[in-house]
């Protein structure tokens, strides 16, 4: 059996926080290009929200398009969501102030 991920559900706390996403997959095996948003900057996501990030179904570099592997294949493929696709940063006690002003009054 094999599965592809296609969305990612992210719901950001209400509190004093920077939530950052920077996604990255890696669709195959090494040596097959790292993948990230036409953005390559961070994407701070705001408070109290709800995201769905959407994936694509196929992966297209330089060379070759990159789909969900083959049974057959599967013993070669591992990709993968690359660590650091998401932070959270504490804001600094200035921006906390302003913040706790603004929503908790």
């Amino acid at each position: 059996m094999i599965a592809q991920l296609l969305r990612i559900h992210i719901v950001t706390p209400k509190a004093p926080v920077h939530c950052i996403l920077q996604p990255r997959v890696q669709p195959g095996a090494s040596p097959c290009p790292v993948f990230f948003p036409e953005i390559s900057d961070e994407i701070e996501l705001t408070p109290n929200s709800y995201w769905v990030l959407r994936l694509p179904y196929c992966y297209v570099g330089d060379e070759k398009a990159y789909f969900q592997p083959m049974e057959a294949e599967l013993s070669r493929a591992n990709g993968k969501l690359l660590k650091g696709t998401f932070n959270v940063k504490a804001m600094s006690p200035a921006q906390t102030l302003i913040w706790e002003r603004q929503n908790l009054t």
